[in-house]
């Protein structure tokens, strides 16, 4: 039994979404589904606002949801179920997990109302459906979810894919990568580090002599902006050159210039513990961002083990928050290591490169 317009028109009112004036029942249902409203027959329909279904039906739509995703996956937007469980897929791999979420949370299968469970007996939100962010990689969190009085909430998710146990004192990004992606630009001990590596290795001509590349050098400040600060590869015509020489040359060996690391980690280190000011401005400039990242997060959800298979362990967590900054300290290993601790709880971060060490995308990273 399908639904008629009218009842399509109610689904939106109920939950608050506008647009469907004037548009015709086609244009409803792919309005709704633009919301990850699923629209099925009535008879299957299962009711968000009481989480009650009928068993056999709800495990029907279960194991038809994994068989269509597994089968072929473009018929829900998510990448194929079996992506292969390294760095270079970490992004497809969160894309696939945040949706999957939200198919487990909307369609209410069985992880779905542990899921639902828990975050009503830990902090009385009761949901009425869960959508993907709208924004770009400036926003802080990975979905939302809204309750039955129309609140939302901007989730976080961290997790693993083995299906590790989640210690109640965990932090909530225990087993995800980091909560922050804090590019060159904003913090001032990066500029240091790349202006002592860009003396060391390029205005000394270190880098040209040794790789014979022919692109001119560019001053400092270009290629600060060009290259460390890119979220992407380099942009100038030196790093590109030196990048792709230096790729051809060790096809075998290291994709980036590591080695050099040692070298630069040894005098940023250096300066930075001479410098007070260095140390003072550089613990305002992370006590600011991170507090305005954490703002966004109005809920965690960690959740380790395979989405598609439901095998897995969870946990809901409050809003991070802490007052201030009590201490940072700073070391080295291959990369700059920073513990900062606060007066809530401590939390890591890293100075590294993020495409190739003195290629591009040098930033700070915190977990």
């Amino acid at each position: 039994m399908k639904y008629t317009k009218k009842e399509l028109i109610a689904m939106c009112k109920e939950r608050n979404i506008k647009g469907y004036s004037g548009k015709n029942k086609k244009e409803i249902i792919d309005l709704l589904k633009t919301h990850n409203i699923s629209i099925i027959n009535k008879k299957e329909q299962i009711s968000k606002q009481k989480y009650s279904c009928n068993k056999k039906e709800n495990k029907s739509l279960v194991n038809s949801k994994k068989e269509s995703l597994l089968k072929d996956p473009t018929n829900t937007g998510h990448e194929d179920l079996k992506i292969k469980n390294n760095k270079k897929n970490n992004g497809k791999n969160e894309v696939r997990n945040i949706e999957l979420i939200i198919d487990h949370l909307n369609q209410i299968t069985p992880l779905g109302k542990k899921l639902i469970k828990k975050l009503e007996e830990e902090f009385g939100i009761i949901l009425n459906y869960s959508e993907n962010r709208k924004g770009n990689r400036n926003s802080h969190y990975d979905f939302k979810i809204v309750d039955t009085n129309n609140k939302e909430y901007q989730v976080e998710h961290k997790g693993s894919y083995k299906n590790k146990r989640i210690a109640t004192q965990d932090k909530p990004w225990k087993s995800g990568v980091q909560f922050l992606n804090g590019g060159a630009e904003k913090f001032s001990i990066c500029k240091i580090y790349a202006k002592l590596w860009f003396d060391t290795y390029i205005e000394s001509m270190y880098l040209s002599n040794l790789y014979n590349i022919e692109s001119q050098i560019p001053t400092f400040n270009n290629w600060f902006k060009s290259d460390c600060c890119c979220q992407g590869d380099p942009k100038t015509a030196f790093s590109k050159e030196l990048k792709s020489t230096f790729r051809n040359r060790n096809k075998n060996g290291p994709k980036s210039l590591i080695d050099l690391r040692e070298n630069i980690n040894i005098l940023f280190l250096e300066e930075y513990k001479n410098d007070e000011s260095i140390q003072r401005k550089f613990k305002e400039e992370l006590d600011i961002i991170v507090k305005d990242v954490l703002k966004e997060k109005h809920l965690w959800l960690q959740i380790n083990g395979d989405l598609s298979s439901e095998d897995v362990s969870f946990q809901w967590y409050k809003q991070m928050s802490y007052n201030k900054i009590t201490n940072i300290k700073i070391s080295y290993k291959t990369d700059i290591n920073i513990i900062v601790e606060t007066d809530k709880f401590n939390f890591n971060a890293i100075l590294r490169w993020g495409k190739g060490a003195g290629f591009s995308n040098l930033r700070i990273d915190s977990k």
